[in-house]
């Protein structure tokens, strides 16, 4: 069996990293119940701390604290995914396979203060993925970076969005302080816009059943945390 293509989020050296939540689910879509297994993944100088954290529910997570990424080695790991049975000690070959960057974090021009990490999601192919038809989620673009190929506008940080009905949908925030841009597409530079926010941070447009949106959030007037919300909503009679 071949493992699944997955690459991680940076580590940065001498900072926490994640939780990074994967969710495991069988080809209908149903949660996976984790019970009686331990996973396991790891490089060849990394173990990523795999937890199990909610069985029943198929929740894994991934996390490192500042004292287990402050002495690793710069550059990229390779990483798998194991799955060992608890009771018998059976040992499946790697269900995920992919690549982690481990980087060293900016100082300031003086070389002096540093400078944060940027958010986990910082680039296109890092999107935090959306879940259900309407939620919330903290974030910030503070210390994010223009991605090579992005669309206008600096300091952005990227979600996902699979919508699951034609109805309306809705996403912004409680302060007009950042933009949101909706686009649909699989690459930074080769992206459709579908709606951005002008004077308020929201956005609003029609969406279609089982269309993944990309969800941009980047400067408008500051840098700083926030919180997302998003919502599916069935459009009014005659709209």
């Amino acid at each position: 069996m071949k493992p699944g293509p997955l690459n991680l989020p940076t580590i940065w050296r001498g900072c926490d990293w994640g939780p990074v939540t994967l969710k495991w689910k069988d080809q209908n879509g149903d949660p996976i119940n984790l019970a009686g297994w331990k996973p396991k993944a790891e490089s060849l100088n990394i173990d990523l701390n795999p937890v199990i954290t909610d069985a029943a529910l198929g929740i894994t997570t991934l996390s490192l604290n500042r004292v287990q990424t402050a002495n690793l080695r710069l550059g990229v790991e390779g990483w798998d995914w194991i799955w060992e049975r608890i009771n018998d000690e059976y040992r499946f070959p790697p269900f995920l396979s992919g690549k982690v960057p481990i980087k060293q974090p900016q100082t300031s021009t003086n070389g002096v203060l540093p400078i944060g990490p940027p958010p986990p999601n910082d680039n296109f192919l890092d999107a935090i993925i959306l879940e259900g038809d309407t939620g919330t989620i903290d974030g910030t673009n503070v210390n994010a970076t223009r991605e090579a190929g992005e669309p206008a506008g600096e300091n952005s940080v990227w979600y996902e969005w699979t919508t699951s009905k034609s109805w309306t949908a809705f996403a912004g925030f409680g302060v007009n302080l950042l933009h949101i841009g909706v686009y649909t597409g699989e690459a930074p530079n080769a992206l459709t816009l579908v709606t951005q926010s002008g004077n308020v941070s929201q956005v609003s447009w029609p969406a279609v059943a089982g269309q993944t949106y990309k969800i941009r959030i980047f400067k408008k007037v500051t840098v700083t945390p926030f919180t997302l919300h998003w919502l599916l909503q069935l459009p009014e009679l005659g709209a």
